[in-house]
């Protein structure tokens, strides 16, 4: 009961800095509208990491809610979102439980996958909006017009999410329950060549020839 009170704290905290994050945002002039420098994801996708899946994409969700309700938001990023988390979760191997150790390696590989996620999304959901209100005259002029706040969004998240995340998991740590799994620390295995991640087992000391 405790544990699941902490997590309701954590929670309600991320998704209350997420919306602020939101309310803040920077944002350039298009052709086709307003395209933000949208940075209310990191928060998020570093509770993902930070605590689990679940509860980072229930932040994800609340957050992106709020943000619609509040007219800071829109359909393109939502799917920006909804594009960032299935990256992240199949990263880490859609689980990570709070006794495996995660690396300053592993959460800049997050950080980079996630960053490169939301810099194609952006751009594709871009010159697709702004054909649709050219009515038809191609996506790239538009996708170019978007690069550079395309570009330090993912720039920024590559930057903000592994700090975060381990910050997050650091508080949210558990010592494995087993008493044979507590000699030995878990850590996170990710491939980014397949985008999978599974925990692994890892002897505390090294094997002696």
């Amino acid at each position: 009961m405790q544990q699941r009170t902490k997590d309701c704290l954590w929670a309600l905290g991320l998704t209350a800095l997420m919306v602020i994050v939101g309310l803040l945002r920077l944002s350039t002039p298009l052709p086709s509208g307003q395209v933000a420098i949208e940075l209310a994801g990191v928060i998020g996708l570093s509770a993902m990491v930070g605590l689990n899946l679940r509860w980072g994409a229930g932040i994800t969700t609340m957050g992106t809610v709020i943000l619609l309700l509040l007219g800071k938001a829109d359909w393109m990023t939502v799917l920006d979102m909804v594009v960032d988390m299935v990256m992240v979760s199949a990263l880490i191997g859609w689980q990570l439980p709070r006794d495996v150790k995660v690396t300053h390696r592993q959460a800049i590989g997050v950080g980079v996958a996630a960053g490169i996620s939301q810099w194609i999304t952006a751009e594709v959901l871009c010159g697709i909006a702004g054909d649709a209100f050219a009515h038809g005259t191609g996506i790239m002029p538009f996708m170019r017009l978007a690069l550079p706040a395309t570009l330090l969004t993912a720039l920024l998240y590559m930057l903000l999410i592994p700090p975060l995340s381990l910050v997050i998991r650091h508080f949210n740590w558990q010592p494995p329950q087993d008493s044979n799994q507590s000699k030995k620390t878990r850590s996170m295995v990710i491939d980014l060549s397949d985008h999978q991640g599974m925990p692994k087992e890892q002897d505390d000391h090294h094997d002696k020839d």
